[in-house]
């Protein structure tokens, strides 16, 4: 690295509007030698160093340069995580790579949150990957196999890592960040008075980034952010419907299940009704396959076979925008926006045979043996390929 230290006290001079001579007073040498500095034809006594930095009220590091060398290598560094995630996408593709670069950049630069952040949020989807989330009946209820969470290493060692954050951070995002998977890790190993703790600290709904920013705006802007939050309280509707059946065995007896899984879908159609869903294609995608599997089990088999063709048109519509990027057209969120365009090449469609039913309570073995077997299955899964 080239060290431009008089170029950096010439800079952060000029951006103080402070004279050589201000500076040379204030540190007891002449103006000539700051001169002499700045043109890089001398160096500064080293014991000047400190005394240069407070000066300008910046690091040491930041004065010789290195701190924005550093900024540059961890952002190439946690970039290049963020890219192998997507191809992950829940699969055990570069895991250990990942693992391995982030744990090195941590040697390195020990003292960085978002860094360690980033290696305890990997280490949390290994957990899940490799080692699964089993549930076990306690009553009418489906819970967490506790006893084998807490023997799960990628698990044990993430834990510490988010609580070092959550006490030590002053950046707002990776603190939420980190208390939100916190919680799920504590409910996983059954520390639920730990996770209820958190989560009370926690602002209420109404309090939400959400729901303040369309308080904060007016025209436009605000018709824009009521359409973001639309779009965000549907896919949390969804997902909390969804949970909420699987809390419990005697949900899934009867046609519970496809019953609420209809009510989200209408109101995922009712929501982008000219049928411009953007990237909310891949919440339909889920929904629909699940709801298939439910079909199946009340015996409405050719409505599951329905089902599974409407997940296939989301998923090829979803692969059509990879790359790309745009806004929502209808009613209520025509200022909102999507974006797919950190997804280069999307094939979700190929997926969809594997990814079924998409949500794995109650266990969907003996359902997909059955549904598999159907002619009809071959037929769909043969389509899914098809480019």
């Amino acid at each position: 690295m080239t060290l431009n230290l008089g170029t950096k006290i010439r800079d952060l001079r000029k951006r103080d509007s402070r004279t050589q001579e201000d500076l040379a007073s204030a540190l007891g040498v002449s103006a000539q030698a700051v001169s002499r500095w700045e043109n890089d034809n001398t160096f500064p006594d080293m014991t000047l160093i400190p005394a240069i930095a407070n000066y300008f009220g910046v690091s040491i590091d930041e004065l010789f340069g290195y701190e924005n060398d550093r900024d540059r290598r961890i952002d190439a560094i946690l970039e290049k995580n963020e890219r192998l995630s997507l191809e992950d996408n829940g699969v055990d593709i570069h895991l250990d790579e990942r693992l391995q670069m982030l744990r090195e950049a941590l040697t390195e630069f020990p003292a960085n949150e978002r860094l360690l952040y980033a290696l305890a949020e990997t280490l949390t989807d290994a957990g899940w990957i490799r080692l699964g989330e089993g549930s076990v009946e306690a009553g009418d209820y489906l819970v967490h196999n506790v006893e084998e969470h807490k023997k799960n290493p990628y698990w044990n060692e993430a834990m510490p890592m988010f609580e070092r954050l959550i006490s030590k951070t002053s950046d707002t995002e990776i603190r939420e960040k980190s208390i939100y998977w916190l919680i799920l890790l504590y409910s996983n190993i059954g520390e639920y008075e730990k996770g209820l703790a958190l989560a009370e600290k926690m602002p209420t709904m109404y309090h939400s980034r959400e729901f303040l920013r369309v308080r904060a705006v007016e025209g436009e802007l605000c018709e824009k952010y009521y359409g973001m939050m639309l779009i965000g309280l549907a896919r949390a509707f969804s997902t909390s419907v969804i949970q909420a059946l699987m809390v419990k065995q005697s949900n899934f007896r009867d046609d519970l299940p496809v019953r609420k899984l209809r009510m989200v879908i209408d109101l995922f159609d009712a929501l982008f009704e000219n049928g411009n869903y953007g990237t909310a294609h891949g919440d339909m995608i889920s929904l629909y396959l699940y709801l298939s599997e439910h079909q199946w089990r009340i015996g409405e088999k050719d409505e599951a076979f329905a089902s599974l063709d409407k997940a296939l048109e989301h998923a090829r519509s979803l692969d059509h925008l990879a790359g790309r990027k745009g806004t929502y057209t209808a009613p209520l969120l025509e200022k909102a926006e999507w974006d797919f365009t950190a997804i280069p090449n999307e094939d979700s469609a190929s997926l969809l045979p594997g990814d079924w039913p998409f949500y794995m309570l109650p266990a969907p073995q003996d359902i997909r043996s059955e549904i598999t077997a159907d002619p009809r299955w071959k037929i769909w899964a043969d389509k899914c390929m098809k480019k």
